[in-house]
């Protein structure tokens, strides 16, 4: 059961911070179409040697901007030299080291590439999956110890019944029990102390002939 609940968990945590991480990047590249598009005109055409943006300390993330035809014109430092994709594509798609999204920029066919590394993905999915297993199994546990005492304390009132039964005398108590501690108990204590009654009763009898039959 617990094995069972963990991989439902990661299965959802892993498959809600992909569409996560997917929308970050989808949202990336629509607030860098402003800045870069002002920038179309100047980018150099195919054939010359495309421009690469500094660093800005993110080893994870990178960017492009290809031409119709898959040629980069311009990329970030971490970007690789050639295109994420053999064929300029907008909408996402999955490179063996990267996720990319692509974003038309312009009506010239060019296309901005903005891609995360694989391995960056599978950390934070690793991470936040192994956090929410965590976290139910913390649940689970706790329901579990919940659920224990509260089925003590429901079977408390029997096991003090069983006691009373084992130390009950028929004879000299009159077959009497004390008051039921639940109501739904109570035709229990009434069965058992009209039975001992009984049996109190007949016990007596027997007494009784068997006096009388000493004396004949």
């Amino acid at each position: 059961w617990s094995l069972g609940v963990s991989i439902a968990v990661w299965l959802a945590a892993r498959h809600e911070l992909n569409e996560l991480l997917d929308e970050t990047l989808a949202n990336t590249a629509a607030l860098m179409v402003p800045a870069l598009s002002g920038d179309v005109a100047a980018m150099p055409w195919p054939n010359s040697p495309p421009t690469v943006a500094p660093n800005v300390d993110d080893r994870h993330f990178a960017w492009q901007v290809v031409s119709a035809d898959a040629t980069v014109l311009r990329r970030s430092e971490m970007a690789p030299p050639e295109a994420f994709l053999p064929v300029a594509a907008t909408g996402f798609s999955r490179r063996p080291a990267w996720r990319v999204y692509g974003l038309a920029l312009g009506n010239q066919g060019r296309v901005l590439y903005v891609a995360q590394t694989s391995a960056e993905r599978l950390e934070a999915m690793t991470e936040v999956a192994l956090s929410a297993v965590l976290a139910a199994w913390s649940i689970g546990l706790l329901g579990y110890w919940w659920l224990r005492t509260r089925l003590r304390q429901e079977l408390a009132p029997l096991d003090r019944l069983s006691n009373r039964l084992r130390e009950l005398d028929p004879l000299q108590s009159g077959g009497a029990l004390h008051a039921a501690e639940r109501l739904e108990l109570q035709p229990m204590h009434d069965a058992i102390g009209e039975l001992s009654a009984r049996l109190s009763s007949r016990i007596q009898q027997e007494r009784a002939l068997a006096a009388h039959a000493a004396h004949a």
